[in-house]
C-alpha cells in the first residue's frame, strides 16, 4: 500500500541526519503524486534517495517515485554484465541519474539460500553502498566495516574504504 510506504519514509526521514541513506525499492506506474511528495519532502530534510527505475522497459518518469528529480534523489537503472541497459529496466534521463549492475544479481532467498534475481531492486543498493562508503558523514568505523571483505580484512586484495575528501 502507497500509504504504508508513505509512512514508513515519513519515519524514516524523522529519525535520519542529513546525509544519511536510504533505499527504496517501491513504487510503480501511477499518477498519484503523494508518494512522490514524501520522497521529496524527505529529500528536503537532507536524507538521500536511492530509489530502483522499475522493471517496465519504459520511460522512468511514468513510475512514481523514481521520476523525482532532486539533488537528494538517484533514480537507478539496471545494467548487465556487459554493460548495457539490461532489457527490463526502466529508462530516460532524467529521472535515472545512473545504472548498476542488475541481472543475475547473488541475493539472499528463503530459508537462507542463495538464488540470482534481476531487476532495478538489485541495481538501486550498489548505487546507495557507495554512497555511504563516500559520504564525508558516515563515520570512519562504519565507512571501515563497510568495505571489509568477508575475510575480516586479512586478504590483501581487500578494498580500503575511501579517505575524507
Amino acid at each position: 500500500k502507497i500509504s504504508s510506504a508513505i509512512a514508513a519514509l515519513n519515519y524514516v526521514s524523522s529519525v535520519a541526519r542529513p546525509g544519511d541513506v536510504a533505499n527504496l525499492s517501491i513504487g510503480g506506474p501511477s499518477s498519484q503524486k503523494s508518494l512522490d511528495l514524501a520522497v521529496f519532502a524527505a529529500a528536503n530534510r537532507g536524507l538521500k534517495l536511492v530509489i530502483a527505475s522499475g522493471n517496465s522497459a519504459v520511460h522512468a518518469s511514468t513510475f512514481t517515485p523514481a521520476r523525482v528529480n532532486h539533488m537528494n534523489v538517484y533514480t537507478v537503472a539496471a545494467i548487465n554484465k556487459r554493460g548495457c541497459l539490461a532489457y527490463f529496466s526502466n529508462y530516460g534521463t532524467p529521472p535515472v541519474d545512473y545504472a548498476a549492475p542488475g541481472v543475475d544479481i547473488v541475493s539472499l532467498s528463503k530459508h537462507g539460500r542463495y538464488k540470482k534475481m534481476s531487476g532495478t531492486s538489485m541495481a538501486s543498493p550498489h548505487v546507495a553502498g557507495l554512497l555511504l562508503i563516500a559520504d564525508s558523514n558516515t563515520d570512519l568505523e562504519t565507512r571501515k566495516s563497510l568495505c571489509q571483505h568477508r575475510d575480516g580484512g586479512k586478504s590483501q586484495n581487500h578494498i580500503p574504504y575511501l579517505p575524507l575528501i
